[in-house]
């Protein structure tokens, strides 16, 4: 009889897509062993990826903000840097063109942030809707 580590250590590496072949020789039993684990541990298995893929995506998550954070304090460094120099100066263009590229960049980074509750609804939508609609003309008969 196995033990529960060696299940245990089954579960996380299957959560981790490891196949049954590497699984099976990495604990030391058999393939028929590791496929019936595989049926008799589904839940444990799909749960433990899901906290992964979670934990992945916090972090994700945690970076995206923290590029958020880097690319504006960027923009507002070269925006103060603009403010001191004349349009004149040569490397303006250059400043200019960092300016849009970042704000650009900050733009497509915010554009999936949204807070949307069932109170609030988004007063384009209906703004969407009439220019969708269809529309009925008078036929002249």
């Amino acid at each position: 009889m196995k033990s529960m580590s060696e299940k245990q250590k089954f579960i996380e590496m299957r959560a981790q897509g490891f196949s049954f072949d590497k699984i099976a020789k990495e604990l030391g039993i058999s393939k028929p062993t590791v496929l019936k684990w595989s049926q008799e541990y589904g839940k444990e298995i799909a749960n433990l990826t899901y906290f992964q893929l979670e934990a992945t995506l916090a972090q994700f998550r945690l970076e995206k903000g923290s590029r958020v954070e880097s690319m504006a304090t960027l923009l507002n460094k070269a925006l103060e840097e603009l403010r001191s120099r004349s349009l004149e100066d040569l490397s303006t263009k250059e400043l200019l063109s960092m300016i849009h590229q970042t704000s650009e960049r900050l733009q497509s980074e915010l554009s999936e942030v949204r807070y949307i509750t069932d109170e609030w609804k988004d007063p384009t939508d209906s703004l969407h809707e009439e220019m969708l609609a269809p529309k009925t003309l008078p036929f002249p008969y």
